[in-house]
């Protein structure tokens, strides 16, 4: 059960952080964190578009000139969505194995030698050591989702 809720709630945060970003309905996006895909470097902080097009929101308002005209301007745009979102997912679990540990640590220290304190310590420190590792896979999610593109 708690797999399952660990699941849903990553779910739910990879919508949240990831949803208003892709429904945006501009005609051009700008990208947050440089990075290749399509045999081309999207650099960060440059909008890319079709030129014929203006880049305005929804409201009208110009939100940045499109510098170039690219073909797989769209696909760019959902892969900087999903560096986004991943970026922020890795900073929230690092964070959290980081406190994990520390806390695996503290109990370690205050088990005086009590073996049930110190099986829980290092199941602690089991599961903050997994967490950062799953904090680095949700990092390369990216680059694993270009390279298929």
């Amino acid at each position: 059960m708690k797999k399952i809720l660990a699941i849903l709630i990553l779910a739910a945060s990879v919508a949240v952080f990831a949803g208003p970003v892709l429904a945006a309905t501009t005609q051009c996006c700008q990208i947050h964190s440089t990075f290749k895909f399509d045999g081309q470097t999207w650099e960060a902080g440059k909008c890319y578009g079709n030129v014929s097009d203006a880049c305005v929101d929804v409201n009208g308002k110009q939100l940045c000139s499109a510098t170039e005209a690219r073909d797989s301007w769209g696909v760019a745009c959902v892969l900087n969505s999903i560096y986004r979102a991943t970026n922020v997912i890795f900073a929230i679990l690092l964070v959290l194995g980081i406190i994990l540990g520390l806390y695996a640590g503290y109990n370690f220290m205050t088990s005086a030698g009590d073996e049930k304190k110190v099986e829980t310590a290092r199941n602690y420190f089991l599961y903050a050591i997994i967490g950062i590792i799953v904090a680095f896979f949700a990092r390369a999610i990216p680059s694993i989702v270009a390279l298929i593109l």
